[in-house]
C-alpha cells in the first residue's frame, strides 16, 4: 500500500518541478517588442532652451568656439538665383557642469525665404527671439515614433529644426515666371529632392550632430523612391532614387493609415524651442513639416500642416519644420547607449589613465580639448628639451663656454618644465636658443684674438679676406663679392704700408 502511495506522490512532485521550470522560463525577460506608434529615444540634439538667469550668466562665462551656420540670404529679389551664405547666424557647442549645450546668436533675422534680404522681420522675431542676443539650448535625447517595427522605420516625434528645401532658387524669365530651377544655369527643378539642400543637410549636418559613431552603425541605408506626389500626371517632377541614412517622409508615407491613425491629430508635430530659434513656423504648437515629394509646380513641395498631408510649401521657405526619418537595424540596440551618452553629459565624463582615454570619455567618446592638451604637454616638453640639448656641441666651446652653455641649457629646460601649454613651451625653447647663441665658440674667440674679421659663413680666407665666403651665384652675390674684394685690397695696402 505504501508503495502505491509513493508512486503517485513521486509523479506529482515531478509535475510540480516541471511546472516550476516552465514558470521560470516564462519569467525570463524577453526582447522588447515594439508596435507602430511606440516611441524610443535615440541620439541627442539641442532642444529645450535655458531660461534660468543664474545658469545663463554662468554659461556666458564658458569658453566657446563659434562657427557659422552658413545660412543663405539674397538681394531682395526672391528668385534671382543670387542667394549667398553669410556669417550672420552662428552657434557654439560646449560642455558646462557635465552637460552639453548649444549657444546660438544672430546679427540679422533669418529671411522667411532665402532670396529676401529680410533684415527687419522673420519667424524668429515672431517666436520672440532677438538679434545680437545669445540663447542656450540643452542637448537632449531625440524621441522617435516607431512607424514600422518590422523594418525599424522611425520618425522624429517633433520638428527638431527649421530648414528650406533648397538654399537657392532661380526663376527662368523665358518661361513667364512659371519654371523655377535650383540655380542660374541649372536645368534641375527647384523641387528636386535628390539634389536638394535639405537632403545634404540631413545626411551631414543633422547626422553628424545627432549621432555618435556607434549609433551611426545602427542606422540602415534606405533605398528611397523620390517620385512626385502624382508621378503619372507630373512625371517631370519625379526625382532620381537615392540611398540615404536620414530622409524626409514621402507622399505615401504621410498618407499611410498604417504609420498614422485615421485621426488627423496623429500627424501633428510640435516644434522644439531650438527649432523656434531657427525660425520654424508654429513655434512649439503645430508646425508645418516638410515631405520629400515634389508638387505640381517646380518651386513647390508637399508638407503636412495642422495634421493635413495635402499642404504645400515653397522650396525656398526657411520656416519649414524638419522631422527626420530613418531605419534602424535594432530599435532597442542603441537606446541604452543614447541614454548613457545623455547621462554622461549630465553627470560627468569618465576618463582613463593612459593613451587617448586620458582625454577621451570612455563612455560617450567626448574629447576634452583641455585634457588632451594637458595629456600631450609632457611629450611636447620632452621633445623641446631634447632639441635644446642637441642644439649645440659642447666640444666647440672652451671650458668657461661649456659651463655657460650648460647653465643656459639648464635654465632653458627649467623654463620649459614651467610652461603651462605648448605655446609657452615654444617660447621657452626659443628664448633658450637665443641665450645659447650669445655664448661664443672656441672658433669665434680665436678669430677675435687673432684680430681677424669673422665672415658670414664662419670661415676666414686669408688674414683679412672673406671675399668668397658666399655660396651661390647671381647679380646680388657677385656685387657682394666685388665689394668684399675692394675691401680686401684696401686692407692689404694698409697692411703693407703699416698703416
Amino acid at each position: 500500500m505504501q508503495t502505491k502511495i509513493r508512486k503517485p506522490i513521486g509523479i506529482l512532485l515531478s509535475l510540480v518541478m516541471l511546472l516550476s521550470v516552465f514558470a521560470g522560463l516564462h519569467a525570463l525577460p524577453a526582447a522588447q517588442a515594439y508596435s507602430a506608434g511606440d516611441t524610443i529615444q535615440f541620439g541627442t540634439y539641442p532642444q529645450s532652451q535655458v531660461t534660468d538667469e543664474t545658469l545663463i550668466a554662468a554659461l556666458d562665462t564658458a569658453d566657446k568656439v563659434w562657427a557659422s551656420y552658413g545660412y543663405y540670404s539674397g538681394t531682395g529679389d526672391e528668385s534671382d538665383g543670387l542667394m549667398q551664405p553669410g556669417d550672420w547666424m552662428q552657434f557654439a557647442d560646449f560642455f558646462y557642469g557635465g552637460e552639453k549645450y548649444r549657444a546660438v546668436t544672430f546679427s540679422q533675422f533669418r529671411p522667411l525665404v532665402v532670396g529676401r534680404k529680410n533684415l527687419s522681420s522673420s519667424m524668429q522675431q515672431t517666436n520672440n527671439y532677438k538679434k545680437n542676443t545669445v540663447y542656450y539650448f540643452r542637448y537632449e535625447p531625440l524621441t522617435w515614433r516607431v512607424l514600422d517595427p518590422s523594418t525599424g522605420f522611425v520618425l522624429s516625434e517633433r520638428s527638431v529644426d527649421a530648414q528650406p528645401f533648397n538654399n537657392t532658387i532661380y526663376k527662368d524669365p523665358n518661361t513667364y515666371g512659371m519654371i523655377f530651377y535650383q540655380a542660374i544655369g541649372s536645368s534641375v527643378y527647384a523641387n528636386d529632392y535628390a539634389t536638394s539642400s535639405i537632403r545634404s543637410w540631413l545626411n551631414a549636418d543633422f547626422y553628424d550632430t545627432a549621432f555618435s559613431e556607434s549609433q551611426k552603425a545602427n542606422i540602415q541605408t534606405t533605398a528611397l523612391n523620390n517620385d512626385s506626389f502624382d508621378p503619372e500626371n507630373f512625371p517631370q517632377y519625379n526625382s532620381a532614387p537615392t540611398n540615404d541614412k536620414i530622409f524626409l517622409l514621402s507622399d505615401s508615407d504621410a498618407k499611410s493609415n498604417v504609420y498614422f491613425s485615421n485621426d488627423w491629430r496623429s500627424r501633428i508635430a510640435l516644434g522644439t524651442a531650438y527649432a523656434a530659434c531657427q525660425g520654424v513656423a508654429g513655434k512649439t504648437s503645430s508646425t508645418r513639416w516638410l515631405l520629400r515629394a515634389s508638387y505640381n509646380q517646380s518651386n513647390m513641395v508637399e508638407c503636412v500642416k495642422d495634421g493635413a498631408y495635402d499642404n504645400v510649401s515653397r522650396t525656398d521657405s526657411t520656416s519649414n519644420g524638419i522631422r527626420p526619418a530613418c531605419r534602424l537595424f535594432e530599435l532597442g540596440a542603441d537606446v541604452a547607449a543614447s541614454e548613457t551618452l545623455y547621462s554622461c553629459a549630465r553627470n560627468g565624463h569618465a576618463y582613463g589613465d593612459s593613451g587617448d582615454a586620458r582625454f577621451t570619455c570612455t563612455v560617450c567618446g567626448h574629447v576634452d580639448d583641455e585634457l588632451k592638451a594637458a595629456a600631450e604637454l609632457p611629450d611636447v616638453k620632452a621633445a623641446a628639451k631634447e632639441e635644446l640639448e642637441n642644439y649645440k656641441n659642447a666640444a666647440d666651446y672652451r671650458a668657461d663656454g661649456q659651463a655657460a652653455l650648460a647653465a643656459a641649457i639648464a635654465d632653458g629646460e627649467a623654463a620649459i618644465d614651467a610652461a603651462a601649454d605648448p605655446e609657452a613651451v615654444a617660447a621657452a625653447l626659443n628664448a633658450a636658443k637665443a641665450a645659447v647663441d650669445a655664448i661664443k665658440t672656441d672658433a669665434q674667440l680665436a678669430a677675435e684674438e687673432a684680430g681677424e674679421t669673422p665672415t658670414v659663413g664662419g670661415k676666414i680666407h686669408g688674414e683679412h679676406c672673406f671675399c668668397y665666403d658666399y655660396a651661390g651665384d647671381g647679380l646680388f652675390v657677385n656685387i657682394v663679392r666685388f665689394i668684399c674684394a675692394v675691401m680686401c685690397f684696401i686692407l692689404s695696402v694698409q697692411t703693407a704700408l703699416g698703416v
